[in-house]
C-alpha cells in the first residue's frame, strides 16, 4: 500500500510537472504569435474584416492567457506551500481555472469564427448576432459534458433540455430582432436552469460535487465573456491599428500645377478622409475635404468643393494595397501656409499630416 501510494504521488506530481510545463510553452508560443501579428500589421494594409477577426482572436487568445497566469501562479504556490489542506484547495481552483480558461477559448475561437464567416457572407447583420453565441455556447456545454466525467443523467437531462430550449428560442425568433429585445428573458431561463442543478441531488450526498463544478465552470465562462466585451474594443484601438502616413514630394511648391501626395494606410484599410486646410494667425480654416474607399473607382477621380461655388481642391482615388494617390489642385489657391490632414474616421487615434509652403507663381 505504501509503495502504491508512493507511485500515486510521483504520477501526480510528474502530471502537474508536465501541466506546468505546457502552460509555459503556451504562453512563450502566444507571445512570439502575437509579435507577428503586431508586426504584420504595421506593415501591412488589411481589410476590415480580416483586422476584426484578428483583433477577435487576439482578445479570445488573451483571456486563455490570463487564465494560465494565474494557473502557473497558483501552481507554483501549491507547490510550495506545506499544509496539505490549502495545497488541496490551491489545486483545486487551478484546476477549474484550467479547465475554464480552455472551455471559454473553444466557445469564444467558435463564436470569432462563425461571426467572422457569417459577415463575410452576408448572413447576419451585426443586430443578430446572439444566435452565433448560443451556438458557440452549445459547443462549449458539449464539450464538457463529453469529457467532463463526475456528470450524472440527470445533470444530462437537464443539460439536452436547456440545449433543445435555447434552439427553440432561435428557430422561433430567427427572422426577427427580437433576440436582442429577449436577451435578459433567455439569460433570466439561463439562471434557473443553472440554479436548479445542485438541486438534482438529495441533500448532503456526495454526489452533489458534478453539479457543483458545472455551476463554478460556467459562473468563470460568464465572467470570461465579459472580460472579452471589456477586452475587444481597446484591442480594435490599440497599436494594432497600424498607421496613416502622408508622402509629399517637397516642403514648397508654386501655385497653379498640381501636387502629389500619396497616402500609405497599414493596419486596417476602410474608408479614408482627406483634408485640406489654411493655416491663417495660427488658426487651420478648412479649404476641402474629400472621402475615399479602399475599392477602386474610376468614377470618384474628382470632387466638387462643398465649402465653395469654387472647383475643388481635392481628388484622388486608391492604388490597391492601402495606397491613395490624392492631387491637391492649386489654381484657386492663395500664397501661405497649407495643411492636408488624412485620417480613418473609425480609428481617428492614427493619423498622418504634412505641412507645406505655396508661393505665388507671377
Amino acid at each position: 500500500m505504501t509503495e502504491k501510494a508512493e507511485n500515486d504521488g510521483k504520477n501526480q506530481h510528474s502530471s502537474e510537472t508536465n501541466g506546468f510545463k505546457f502552460a509555459v510553452t503556451l504562453l512563450a508560443a502566444f507571445g512570439t504569435i502575437f509579435y507577428t501579428v503586431y508586426n504584420y500589421l504595421q506593415h501591412t494594409a488589411v481589410d476590415i474584416y480580416w483586422y476584426k477577426f484578428l483583433c477577435g482572436i487576439i482578445s479570445v487568445t488573451l483571456i486563455l492567457v490570463v487564465g494560465l497566469l494565474l494557473y502557473i501562479l497558483i501552481m507554483g504556490w501549491a507547490m510550495e506551500v506545506h499544509s496539505v489542506l490549502a495545497k488541496r484547495k490551491a489545486e483545486g481552483w487551478a484546476s477549474d481555472i484550467y479547465l475554464a480558461s480552455f472551455l471559454a477559448f473553444v466557445m469564444l475561437l467558435v463564436y470569432i469564427l462563425l461571426t467572422f464567416v457569417a459577415y463575410r457572407n452576408g448572413w447576419i447583420s451585426p443586430k443578430s448576432e446572439l444566435p452565433l453565441a448560443i451556438l458557440s455556447f452549445l459547443v462549449c456545454s458539449i464539450l464538457y459534458y463529453l469529457f467532463f466525467k463526475e456528470t450524472t443523467i440527470s445533470e444530462d437531462v437537464i443539460g439536452l433540455f436547456f440545449i433543445i430550449l435555447l434552439l427553440l428560442y432561435y428557430l422561433f425568433f430567427k427572422e426577427t430582432s427580437i433576440n436582442n429585445r429577449h436577451a435578459a428573458e433567455l439569460v433570466i431561463i439561463f439562471g434557473i436552469i443553472i440554479c436548479c442543478l445542485p438541486l438534482i441531488k438529495k441533500p448532503g450526498s456526495s454526489e452533489k460535487y458534478g453539479g457543483y463544478q458545472l455551476i463554478k465552470v460556467v459562473y468563470l465562462l460568464a465572467l470570461v465573456m465579459t472580460i472579452l466585451l471589456l477586452l475587444f474594443f481597446p484591442v480594435l484601438n490599440s497599436p494594432l491599428q497600424g498607421h496613416v502616413t502622408v508622402d509629399m514630394d517637397s516642403i514648397c511648391y508654386t501655385d497653379g500645377a498640381p501636387i502629389p501626395v500619396l497616402i500609405q494606410v497599414t493596419g486596417p484599410n476602410t474608408n479614408l478622409s482627406i483634408k485640406l486646410s489654411k493655416e491663417s494667425d495660427h488658426n487651420l480654416t478648412l479649404i476641402d475635404s474629400i472621402k475615399l474607399k479602399p475599392e477602386h473607382n474610376e468614377k470618384q477621380t474628382a470632387y466638387i468643393n462643398k465649402n465653395s461655388v469654387l472647383p475643388g481642391n481635392l481628388s484622388g482615388n486608391t492604388l490597391g494595397e492601402g495606397k491613395y494617390s490624392v492631387f491637391i489642385n492649386t489654381t484657386n489657391l492663395t500664397t501661405g501656409y497649407y495643411e492636408i490632414k488624412s485620417v480613418r474616421p473609425e480609428y481617428t487615434e492614427s493619423y498622418g499630416v504634412k505641412r507645406f509652403y505655396l508661393l505665388d507663381n507671377s
